[in-house]
């Protein structure tokens, strides 16, 4: 789910990480980020996970749901992404 909010947001909401390595980040959730990559193990979960985030854009506006996104990201992805002043 984080990583599907994070291309969207990324890409739709232009949330900005900083300079953390993502792939340490992912590890603290347990998980490797190479398994994320097309064509591997959770490829198609990232893709479906990505696709609930544009309904979700779709169903809530862009602002709003940018704000809901950016908090996922908050939460889970602490070294990430920081608050926005």
């Amino acid at each position: 789910m984080v990583l599907g909010t994070l291309v969207i947001a990324n890409d739709q909401c232009k949330l900005k990480p900083n300079n953390y390595p993502l792939n340490l980040a992912v590890a603290k959730l347990g998980q490797d980020l190479v398994d994320f990559r097309p064509d591997n193990r959770y490829a198609p979960l990232l893709e479906v996970k990505a696709n609930k985030a544009r309904e979700y854009i779709a169903g809530m506006g862009l602002r709003r749901a940018c704000d809901g996104m950016q908090e996922v990201l908050l939460k889970f992805l602490p070294d990430v992404y920081v608050p926005r002043p």
